[in-house]
């Protein structure tokens, strides 16, 4: 007795998708509402904190530079005759958006933490433009690309 595998359907990625974005949605408002409480950012002001700031604003954007130039540059355009739950259906093209919305949310979170810990403006940075990557490259926008 055989197990066959389920293929992956529109319906499941947009689930994966808007789980992944209430994610990062949702630990960028737990996260403000700790500014607007005075008990962010975690550590003190300085020298250390600056490098820190830094540290984590290089790291978290370099999921976030590889998802914009790695990953979405390998996904499949849709065919024109081909249909959006066939599309999906493809295993490559499935994993490699999963993929590129993994890498900026990873990237968001470090900048999250970074923002949460620190306060500096150079992780918040990173973790804006995961966001603005994220909302406007999502299921919708990789069904509408045809080739």
């Amino acid at each position: 007795m055989g197990t066959t595998a389920q293929q992956p359907t529109r319906s499941s990625l947009r689930i994966l998708y808007f789980a992944l974005l209430g994610g990062l949605l949702s630990t960028c408002v737990v996260f403000g509402a700790l500014f607007l409480l005075g008990t962010a950012p975690l550590l003190p002001p300085g020298d250390d904190t600056t490098l820190i700031a830094t540290v984590l604003a290089v790291v978290g954007m370099g999921p976030v530079l590889g998802g914009f130039f790695w990953a979405r540059g390998n996904i499949p355009v849709k065919p024109t005759e081909q249909g959006v739950d066939a599309y999906w259906q493809d295993q490559a093209t499935f994993s490699k958006a999963l993929v590129m919305w993994v890498l900026w949310e990873g990237g968001g979170m470090i900048g999250a933490v970074g923002t949460l810990l620190t306060g500096s403006y150079y992780p918040a940075t990173v973790t804006v433009a995961a966001l603005a990557l994220y909302l406007t490259n999502g299921p919708g926008f990789l069904e509408e690309r045809q080739g």
